[in-house]
């Protein structure tokens, strides 16, 4: 999504909202401890459920489809930004250790989102300081080790991220978008997922698509939520949207002192009623949203718990029946990595599909077609169907504007 006359050009394309893509992309970053879990229930039970299999989570990202009327309502820089009529919070009213950035470059939005959490999160370290620390392993290189060799469990921002974040940390926010849509590595691994269709796509229609939903477009937004502590028992839940000028506090709740998970269900519980505020909000005439986890890399989780169980399985001298359910955990552990290792094989391949130029075979398509002599029937039929598509995008968009009145 780009920002009205504030955005620049970064050669950002639009990528998919995908935990393969996303998680790919952050690796890609030198990000490490990372993945990404698809949320399809806002529920208490998926809540706690994706919380114990992932045993962090480090933020939630919202895809929503980007209505201009809707947003601009009450989205007036620091009158309101539209949900709930919470003021952003900009200058000194923002904590200054939260990283935020407005948005100046078009497309950008995804990977400025993820950037949002990952600058956020509790306990993030760079690569040094892991180093220094624990000696955590790549999770791409996990998988070759010992499972049962006990991980760091942090999460690890990596050169990129890490020089990034100490460069912009003290920089307006406006200006630290422009480092970001000016970084080299992240747009070229954002890009990397870029659809290898261009040859097909019409220059004036990714010109009307930059124009904001004219004819027809739709135009799709992500913003994260992120937990925030302040110090004291009491934090806040912070909606990163780049488009406002500055983070909008959602929520606050309490922190016990032992924390851990009950703290994460906490944070998502205040994160998820401002979700679905943005969700009744559109639930007349929308249904597209999509809701990202960010999440520790599962493997961390299961190898912490494979450490654990190898370690009291020692300690148990190999006896009895404890050991033998010590055994039985162990064996359902490794079954689990090795699921999580058959997940990541899965991602590999279909990256590798949306990264594959499939241009020439739709020209030998093509060619086929009309050798065969198929391709006038089917060219007057697809043509028939766009214009249906026409037809009905101007009486929805016809309809949402009498509902206005």
């Amino acid at each position: 999504m780009s920002d009205g006359g504030a955005a620049s050009t970064g050669g950002w394309c639009t990528i998919e909202s995908d935990p393969g893509v996303f998680t790919s992309l952050v690796e890609s970053f030198g990000c490490r401890g990372a993945e990404f879990a698809e949320l399809y229930s806002l529920d208490d039970d998926s809540l706690r459920r994706i919380v114990e299999e992932y045993g962090a989570v480090y933020g939630l990202i919202f895809l929503f489809k980007w209505d201009k009327e809707l947003e601009n309502g009450g989205r007036q820089n620091s009158d309101g930004d539209g949900n709930g009529g919470k003021a952003p919070l900009v200058g000194d009213d923002a904590p200054a250790d939260l990283f935020f950035a407005r948005q100046v470059t078009h497309n950008a939005c995804a990977t400025q989102a993820i950037l949002s959490v990952l600058l956020n999160a509790e306990g993030a370290v760079a690569e040094a300081e892991a180093e220094e620390g624990e000696g955590a392993d790549s999770a791409a290189d996990e998988d070759k080790k010992s499972a049962s060799a006990p991980p760091a469990g942090k999460l690890i921002l990596g050169p990129t991220l890490s020089a990034l974040r100490s460069f912009a940390a003290s920089l307006p926010t406006d200006v630290r978008g422009e480092v970001i849509g000016s970084s080299d590595e992240i747009r070229a691994a954002h890009n990397s997922f870029a659809r290898k269709d261009a040859f097909l796509t019409d220059p004036e229609d990714r010109k009307r698509f930059a124009r904001d939903d004219e004819e027809g477009q739709d135009v799709f937004h992500f913003v994260a939520y992120v937990p925030h502590a302040s110090g004291d028992s009491e934090e806040a839940v912070y909606e990163l949207d780049g488009l406002n000028a500055g983070p909008v506090e959602v929520g606050a709740f309490k922190v016990e002192e032992d924390g851990g998970s009950d703290r994460t269900l906490e944070w998502i519980s205040v994160a998820r009623t401002a979700i679905q505020e943005r969700i009744e909000k559109y639930a007349a005439s929308e249904i597209k949203f999509n809701l990202m986890a960010v999440v520790r890399d599962r493997r961390v989780e299961l190898r912490r718990k494979l450490a654990v169980v190898s370690t009291a399985a020692a300690e148990a001298g190999g006896e009895g029946a404890a050991d033998n359910g010590m055994a039985e955990e162990a064996s359902r552990l490794h079954a689990e990595l090795e699921v999580e290792k058959m997940k990541r094989e899965r991602w590999d391949v279909e990256n590798e599909r949306r990264r594959h130029n499939y241009l020439p075979f739709c020209v030998e398509l093509i060619r086929a077609l009309a050798r065969s002599g198929k391709l006038p029937a089917l060219t007057e039929s697809a043509n028939e169907r766009v214009a249906d598509m026409r037809k009905n995008a101007i009486r929805k968009k016809l309809e949402m504007a009498g509902k206005g009145k």
